[in-house]
Order: C-alpha cells, then sequence, then structure tokens
C-alpha cells in the first residue's frame, strides 16, 4: 500500500488482528523487562503492548504477539490518518513500539 495514496482516502484500509498465535506467556509479559525502539525496528520483536485504534477500539497487535509487516503497515497507516492510536507502554506519538528484552 502505498502511504501517500492512502492519506487521500478518507477511510483508511486496515486489516486488524483477526486471529494471533501469542509467542510469550501474557502472565509473564507485565513483569519483563521491555525497550522502546522506533516502528520501522520492530519486525520480528515480541510486543509489551495491547496496541489498539479508537474508535472502535480494534486491536493492531496483542501484547506477546511477534511484530510483523502487516502491523507496521497498519500502524503507518493509522498515523497517517491521524486515527487515535492507543497503548499502555508504547511511545505512539514518536512512533516507539514498547517490546520485550529477551
Amino acid at each position: 500500500i502505498d502511504l501517500t495514496l492512502s492519506k487521500t482516502s478518507s477511510k483508511p484500509n486496515i486489516n486488524y488482528v483477526a486471529s494471533t498465535e501469542i509467542h510469550f506467556p501474557t502472565y509473564a509479559i507485565s513483569h519483563s523487562d521491555f525497550e522502546l525502539i522506533d516502528i520501522d525496528n520492530c519486525l520480528g520483536k515480541i510486543a509489551k503492548d495491547y496496541i489498539s485504534i479508537y474508535p472502535p477500539n480494534q486491536p493492531l497487535c496483542i501484547a506477546g504477539q511477534i511484530i510483523d509487516d502487516a502491523f507496521i503497515r497498519n500502524f503507518k497507516i493509522a498515523k497517517a490518518h491521524n486515527l487515535n492510536i492507543l497503548a499502555d507502554y508504547s511511545d505512539i506519538i514518536n512512533s516507539k513500539i514498547a517490546v520485550l528484552i529477551k
């Protein structure tokens, strides 16, 4: 998707998380060390956050999920459309995503 073209669209073409495999036990995530890294460097890392777009509060990423190309693309589209992106640990304004330190 060309993000410059999607900025002109009235509705962003975002695919929300339909189903995903969690790669880290969710009970351990809250006690795990993490770091904030730029969205362009988080491919393959494990997300610390549940990151969603509000409204309608649909998840882009679930805590424990391995960050993939689809998440990165959808995050950038949401930012380009100035949608409200919610997260507990990530620095959304600066496109920094909280990922677990292995």
